[in-house]
């Protein structure tokens, strides 16, 4: 309810700016003007808030306090001028039809999405997204000081630090397994893994409504995303093909299953295809507001997932593009110069505040990749280039439609059934199934889509192309081809379910629903050729075929219908934390229970925790614990029932108690979808250390 409750205080915000920026148009749509006026408000607060903890001083309270001030100063400002219209939108509605199933949409997009996983434990993508935002809310800033590690950086002595921490596979040392990098042990100093676009919205909500409240960020992103898919759909092709693109993206397991789960993904969708929005709102009609909500959504996506930048040279090309012409440029100069803002404010972060996750990032295998990615975006600009200079000869109008189709269409089916047939390299263990899945990747991704939703997409690109509405879809096609040659053929992409349809959400499922929606459309048109309602028939006819796609997407869903992974997790985690005093170091061996509590207990229960790479008290640990129980700090260890080790040297072990942490979990199968989850169960045993007498 707070989260929802914000959404007034972003819209007066953004209406504030767009008021600012241009004039209201009575003949706009008036839901459109609602979500660039929210979009705007949003943007400018995560904007400042990212800039703020980047610079450590981040707080969510005032700097909404700020935001209200603004809105305050432009409708004083508008008072002092005796004008105070052109807060609500004036503009157009649309049908009452489309309003009513736009809602039903929408509220179907709540019930599916308000089930937020409890996604906070360790060595998983998750909890480190999760720790980052409530680490941000509770210090200000990205980079994190960690007392703990300070303690254990003045007390190893001689003893080596590989008996503490865990090391990355580019040489960096770890707080805790996964994203957490340890940048000053001395100073106790720990940099965050992934990019802070997302993180910072979690601590918004962590800040103003406690660790339950940033759960729910992303069932809120996903369902602003879902409505911005379905306004960059109703543009480029109408009502009908939006209303099914939206209703197929509601249902889609990776669009529920991410909507519940914190990740960046939700965020990354809802950025880029707010961008577009303001791209397709801009060619009816170049004003500035449209370039600021563009080039603020896809500089804030360079700062909520790193491999966006693969799409970054197509980003700044279509904009140099659409900026020669000089009646674009209102849109286009704002739009190019914000993105450019965006880069620099991006590069500084990845150089000055996340070094460690950049070089791993960027390493020679990925920049081999994202270097076909880059010369595949610029022999696309190329075609495209060639194209619209000789677009007037007959020969190339008649012909580049066809031949553009004919390619895709053989890519399509030498992916879909060629490339699964050919034979495999000597492979075993994980790089075979790795292997294996990228070879089927198509057919997977069809698992989410159903083979027919493929079919339909196709259908559609090849109608967008034939009828000459490429351009207007251009830039959407362009993402949306170059985002699969990227990661179809990638063996890097996880061959785990639902975890390896992740890749896809920004820019692939919505973008292949879009088309699907407009290619059940045409093929209702191609194929009804009665008389009787002749726009009735091809409408039964389209729905009928989205309804079949809907069918093959909800066997898949309806299992995570009323599911949230690790549900109660929070609860857990604070009552382990309760059972350890507040000023405990409290240790765990390398086993899952460790991996996986040791980074929540550190971060949402306040106590500082060490996951150990050894199963047993080892010698340098032992060396360390001494050293600070012999200073007066308290030590715990927490290992699982049953667990069988030697008493350490000049150590005592006082039994302090018991504790079960039980939460239910997803299968991860890498043959087919998920249907069913599992309990995960920790029985674990506290030891409190003392030195022996």
């Amino acid at each position: 309810m707070l989260l929802v409750g914000a959404l007034p205080l972003l819209y007066l915000l953004g209406a504030a700016l767009d008021l600012s920026l241009a004039r209201p148009c009575p003949a706009a749509w008036a839901p459109g003007v609602l979500l660039r006026r929210t979009m705007l408000g949003l943007l400018t607060v995560a904007w400042v808030g990212v800039l703020l903890a980047q610079l450590g001083g981040f707080s969510a309270r005032p700097l909404l306090a700020a935001a209200v001030a603004l809105v305050l100063a432009r409708l004083g400002w508008q008072r002092a001028r005796r004008h105070v219209g052109g807060w609500f939108p004036d503009g157009r509605w649309g049908a009452t039809g489309e309003l009513a199933a736009l809602a039903a949409l929408l509220a179907l997009a709540v019930l599916l999405f308000a089930h937020p996983g409890e996604d906070v434990l360790g060595a998983r993508d998750p909890g480190i997204y999760y720790a980052t935002g409530v680490a941000i809310a509770r210090t200000g800033g990205i980079l994190q000081h960690d007392p703990t590690l300070a303690a254990l950086g003045a007390s190893l002595g001689d003893v080596s630090v590989n008996y503490w921490l865990f090391q990355s596979v580019h040489g960096w040392p770890l707080r805790f397994p996964g994203q957490l990098f340890v940048r000053d042990l001395t100073a106790g100093t720990v940099e965050p893994g992934f990019f802070p676009w997302y993180p910072v919205l979690v601590a918004f909500a962590v800040d103003l409504g406690g660790l339950e409240a940033g759960l729910w960020v992303n069932p809120l992103l996903a369902t602003l995303a879902v409505l911005t898919v379905y306004a960059v759909a109703r543009r480029l092709v109408g009502v009908t093909p939006a209303l099914l693109a939206a209703a197929l993206l509601v249902v889609n397991l990776g669009q529920v299953w991410f909507a519940r789960y914190t990740m960046a993904e939700p965020a990354a969708q809802l950025l880029l295809w707010s961008g577009l929005y303001g791209a397709v709102v801009a060619r009816k009609e170049a004003q500035c507001s449209a370039g600021v909500l563009t080039g603020a959504a896809w500089a804030g996506l360079l700062l909520a997932r790193i491999d966006s930048v693969l799409l970054l040279p197509l980003l700044l090309g279509y904009l140099a593009w659409e900026a020669r012409v000089p009646s674009r440029r209102s849109f286009a100069l704002p739009a190019l110069g914000l993105l450019l803002l965006g880069v620099a404010q991006t590069t500084w972060h990845a150089i000055a505040l996340a070094p460690g996750y950049t070089s791993m990032t960027f390493s020679r295998a990925t920049l081999a990749v994202a270097a076909g990615g880059v010369v595949a975006a610029l022999l696309l600009a190329a075609v495209a280039w060639i194209c619209a200079v000789n677009w007037h000869r007959p020969g190339v109008r008649r012909w580049a439609p066809a031949a553009l189709v004919a390619a895709v269409t053989i890519a399509a089916v030498f992916a879909y059934v060629v490339r699964p047939m050919l034979p495999a390299p000597p492979l075993s263990g994980e790089a075979a199934e790795l292997e294996r899945a990228a070879r089927e990747s198509l057919v997977r991704l069809g698992w989410y889509l159903s083979p027919l939703g493929l079919l339909l997409a196709l259908v559609g690109a090849a109608a967008l192309v034939v009828a000459g509405w490429w351009r207007r879809a251009g830039l959407l096609l362009a993402l949306l081809a170059l985002s699969l040659a990227f990661y179809l053929p990638n063996p890097l992409v996880s061959a785990d379910q639902p975890w390896a349809v992740r890749r896809y959400l920004p820019v692939v499922l919505p973008g292949l629903l879009v088309l699907a929606g407009y290619g059940a459309v045409r093929l209702g048109c191609w194929a009804w050729h009665g008389q009787w309602g002749r726009r009735v028939g091809p409408r039964l006819l389209a729905a009928g075929l989205a309804a079949a796609v809907a069918g093959g997407e909800w066997g898949a869903t309806a299992p995570m219908i009323a599911y949230r992974e690790h549900a109660g997790a929070v609860g857990q985690v604070r009552a382990l934390a309760a059972a350890v005093p507040a000023e405990a170091i409290v240790l765990f061996p390398w086993t899952p229970a460790g991996l996986r509590l040791a980074l929540p207990l550190q971060y949402l229960g306040e106590r500082g925790s060490f996951v150990l790479p050894t199963r047993d008290l080892e010698t340098g640990v032992v060396a360390v614990v001494r050293r600070w129980l012999a200073d007066g700090r308290t030590v715990y260890w927490i290992v699982p029932q049953g667990t069988r080790f030697p008493t350490p040297p000049g150590l005592r072990l006082v039994p302090a108690g018991q504790y079960v942490f039980a939460v239910p979990q997803l299968e991860r199968p890498v043959d087919r979808l998920p249907r069913e989850a599992h309990p995960v169960e920790f029985a674990l045993q506290l030891y409190r250390l003392q030195l022996a007498p």
